[in-house]
């Protein structure tokens, strides 16, 4: 199960996505570095520009 939602939002990102291996899908789409901060009882996620 989890690698055919690993193709979907492959196929949903790009063309290039959606040839890759599940590996390189997990590596630039999953595995985003962030930061969570918490304010007034909100979470929020931080992202890189990059």
């Amino acid at each position: 199960m989890a690698h055919n939602l690993l193709r979907a939002a492959g196929a949903l990102a790009s063309a290039f996505h959606a040839k890759a291996t599940n590996t390189t899908i997990r590596s630039h789409l999953v595995h985003i570095p962030a930061r969570i901060a918490r304010s007034a009882r909100r979470l929020t996620l931080h992202l890189h520009r990059r």
